[in-house]
């Protein structure tokens, strides 16, 4: 596998610095948790898996093995704004950067993680509209104390947010909350030329990348984010987004000619 730095370097040949540079988007996915390593325990009784296994709210061996590499990776790089998912997982997969650089990051929460369960053949003007409780129904954040002074929640609190279980209407939702994000990245950031880094997860960071770019081909089979990988989308002079990265090297869809 190619190392992470000649791709960053290459990245930056692109855009060298004196040219009119727009809003770079990065996306960081978490490290490897326990529940990312599920289905390679299938085969092994239950009552066998190391207490890791499964879980959500901790990291696998090779998750805890990611951290420092994140931070290297991070320090190499300057971010304006760091956003990331309410999660436990995203959050202490930043935060030791965040303790290292002496930064914070603002709570999304509409970065949170969702099921790709959605059905293919309905056409989006088709979908219901997104849940009135989307952004309020998945009860409360509360941050741990230690963490409290590394990340900001805007307004003072934040929900979690809550997808809905039909399939249409769980479309309708996921669709909304990427909506929101592409939102409040071209409101508060577009056109000025700075680095975002945002911090959430595989199956709503590549509907991200596709909706921003408009980029369809990085929902296709085989475009999976990796833990603890970056990808980058740059704007252009018109105000789109140019998929430049992913998993920490140039963006190469799949099946693209050589």
């Amino acid at each position: 596998m190619r190392r992470f730095f000649p791709a960053l370097f290459l990245a930056f040949f692109l855009f060298p610095a004196g040219a009119q540079a727009g809003l770079k988007v990065y996306y960081l996915r978490h490290a490897e948790s326990g529940a990312n390593v599920e289905k390679q325990w299938k085969d092994v009784p239950r009552d066998q898996w190391p207490p890791y296994v499964g879980n959500a709210d901790t990291f696998s061996p090779l998750g805890e093995s990611q951290l420092p590499g994140v931070v290297e990776k991070l320090q190499k790089l300057h971010f304006d704004f760091i956003a990331a998912s309410p999660l436990w997982r995203t959050r202490q997969t930043i935060l030791p950067y965040l303790r290292a650089a002496g930064r914070t990051a603002e709570i999304w929460p509409e970065l949170a993680e969702f099921k790709l369960r959605g059905r293919d053949d309905v056409l989006p003007e088709k979908l219901p509209p997104p849940g009135a409780d989307l952004l309020t129904g998945g009860g409360p954040l509360v941050l741990p104390e230690d963490e409290q002074p590394f990340f900001t929640v805007p307004g003072g609190s934040a929900t979690l947010c809550k997808i809905g279980e039909a399939p249409e209407q769980a479309e309708a939702d996921r669709q909304a909350l990427v909506a929101k994000v592409v939102a409040r990245l071209r409101e508060r950031f577009g056109g000025t030329g700075k680095s975002v880094l945002l911090v959430g997860h595989g199956n709503a960071g590549r509907l991200l990348a596709s909706l921003l770019a408009n980029d369809p081909r990085v929902m296709e089979t085989g475009h999976h984010i990796l833990n603890a990988r970056l990808w980058m989308a740059e704007e252009q002079p018109d105000g789109t987004f140019r998929l430049v990265l992913f998993n920490d090297e140039p963006w190469a869809p799949r099946g693209a000619a050589e």
